[in-house]
């Protein structure tokens, strides 16, 4: 059955429908792809839990500023830098 939009417009807005259909489904391929291959080339990684460790509460001049420091024996110590 037709689509009764489309058989209101005239055969050129049909044709720019149906282009602009066509354009589309090409961009979200070329986009699939695109994800496909970042995913595929993206560097290995290892999920972590990180162990609470302290809150530090300090201000600053938009208010109330909060770090929260947390650690995991998965990460090394940084380098000595004396």
């Amino acid at each position: 059955m037709a689509n009764p939009k489309l058989l209101g417009l005239g055969l050129s807005e049909a044709e720019a429908i149906g282009a602009d259909s066509a354009r589309f489904e090409e961009l979200l391929l070329q986009a699939s792809k695109e994800l496909q291959q970042a995913q595929t080339t993206r560097p290995e990684s290892t999920q972590i839990q990180p162990q609470p460790g302290f809150c530090i509460k300090t201000n600053s001049s938009e208010g109330k500023v909060f770090i929260n420091i947390c650690h995991s024996p998965s990460i090394p110590p940084p380098a000595d830098v004396t």
